[in-house]
């Protein structure tokens, strides 16, 4: 299980953390009471904090290559990348909206600190080119969703 980002709040089981930007890790001081294995394509973060680093490159789909990630420009679908080198044949994402909530905030839980927003239609873009690739199965048992591109279905139905 791979937690991204504030979500180690409410699965601080998960077996990975995965964060791309250094400023996060800032704002979370390392995730120092995080105890799976951590892993950033931020290698100043890394280096601050004694994470795993991976390389971030731009590309479409999933890299195959151990050596790097493709960005997509974002923590969940470098996630995915992760979790494909790591051997997954298939994902299964939860909280993955992918949209502003109703009170105007870009994740659960709420804005990050210097106002950095979500670019949702240019990731959405990003997602789909994991969709066309076809290298894993990725099944989306988020509530409500924007990601249009994995088939939608409820966690009980897939677990």
């Amino acid at each position: 299980m791979i937690a991204i980002n504030d979500n180690y709040k409410i699965a601080p089981f998960a077996d990975v953390l995965y964060a791309c930007d250094g400023k996060w890790w800032d704002w979370h001081n390392g995730a120092i009471k995080f105890t799976g294995q951590k892993w950033t394509q931020d290698k100043a973060a890394a280096a601050k904090y004694g994470i795993n680093w991976i390389e971030g490159r731009q590309g479409d789909g999933l890299s195959s290559d151990p050596g790097y990630i493709h960005t997509g420009q974002n923590s969940g679908y470098q996630a995915i990348n992760l979790a494909h080198l790591f051997g997954a044949s298939r994902v299964i994402l939860t909280g993955y909206d992918m949209k502003i909530s109703k009170s105007g905030a870009s994740h659960w839980f709420g804005d990050h600190p210097d106002g950095m927003r979500s670019n949702y239609h240019r990731w959405h873009d990003n997602f789909a080119s994991i969709a066309r690739q076809g290298l894993i199965e990725v099944i989306n048992c988020t509530r409500d969703t924007a990601l249009d591109m994995f088939p939608v279905k409820q966690l009980n139905k897939v677990l």
